[in-house]
């Protein structure tokens, strides 16, 4: 770390306050190669070099990029008042919400949005009824602190009613998977070996000679919830894991099978933003429109919840939207 004693001893007072970003660390480890090279410490690059590292830093969130941006320029301010600036300045307030969208790594951001079509296509080939039932019920916006506890009684027709009383419409894709998953009573072990030598596709053509000659396969425990956990001989005495945990194991186990990097939060931002685009063929306008516009705003956030930063969220997505639309 470029003058590391210095950035220490700052990390330290701002920690013991509790205020200190957990990704400014990072950065300032990341900036060293560029400290070297300007002979400055970041406190004191210019604008340009700011854009630069801002970009070199390689975030798919403009999110991200403020609370960075906001970070450094608290620890440029302790630089300048303990007198380690030399022109007094903190170009860090000079760059602008739409700089640091400009600074967004586009390629990487579309490599984390999933649109429909696509995002069904791998579902489909997962093994597992109830795991496809998770992955496109998140996609669809129901709520990972209710997904766990959805019954097959909880639907009725396309309205899904959920623990908390909220009713949610959702896709014919869906209600088809939740009739299959309701029977599934193994969980296919998505191991490479069964993958790769026996190659299926779908699910539904796996006869049941075929699932005891390529995979391991475990039987859910009992419970009428559609997400489940299994009877495992390696935690034969291990509590039935619900909730967050549960949600957790059987996402790593997609994406290893996928050889995929999906989170919950990039699942349901990718359905936001196709529900975006289905609302705006609805209603016959941009997608922009269905960010600005209140009445439709309101649409998708009560699925997928509010959005905070609506300006940076547009400058963030909107390219995307467009392209897409």
């Amino acid at each position: 770390m470029y003058n590391e004693e210095r950035k220490r001893q700052y990390l330290q007072e701002k920690s013991a306050q509790s205020i200190i970003a957990n990704n400014l660390e990072l950065a300032m480890v990341m900036a060293e190669t560029r400290e070297k090279e300007y002979d400055r410490d970041m406190a004191e690059w210019t604008v340009s070099e700011i854009i630069s590292f801002f970009k070199y830093y390689s975030s798919t969130s403009v999110q991200t990029l403020v609370q960075l941006k906001n970070s450094i320029e608290g620890y440029v301010d302790w630089c300048i008042m303990n007198g380690l600036v030399r022109d007094n300045q903190n170009h860090y307030r000079d760059i602008s919400i739409e700089t640091l969208c400009s600074c967004v790594d586009l390629s990487a951001l579309r490599r984390t949005v999933m649109f429909r079509d696509d995002f069904l296509s791998q579902i489909r080939t997962l093994p597992n009824f109830r795991d496809q039932f998770l992955l496109l019920g998140l996609y669809e916006g129901i709520s990972s602190k209710y997904i766990d506890q959805v019954k097959r009684s909880d639907f009725v027709r396309d309205i899904l009613i959920l623990p908390n009383g909220q009713q949610q419409t959702v896709s014919k894709d869906l209600l088809n998977i939740v009739n299959l998953a309701d029977e599934e009573t193994e969980c296919m072990s998505m191991g490479s070996k069964y993958k790769n030598e026996f190659g299926y596709t779908n699910p539904s053509n796996i006869s049941s000679q075929a699932r005891s000659q390529f995979a391991e396969s475990y039987e859910y425990l009992d419970g009428d919830t559609l997400v489940r956990d299994v009877v495992s001989t390696r935690r034969p005495k291990a509590k039935p894991r619900t909730g967050i945990a549960l949600i957790g194991i059987r996402m790593r186990q997609c994406n290893n099978y996928l050889g995929v990097n999906w989170t919950i939060k990039n699942i349901k931002e990718s359905g936001r933003l196709q529900m975006i685009l289905d609302l705006s063929k609805q209603f016959n306008v941009e997608p922009e429109k269905c960010i600005t516009d209140i009445n439709i705003r309101k649409i998708h956030e009560a699925r997928f919840g509010e959005l905070q930063q609506m300006r940076s969220y547009l400058l963030t997505y909107g390219k995307l939207l467009e392209d897409k639309h």
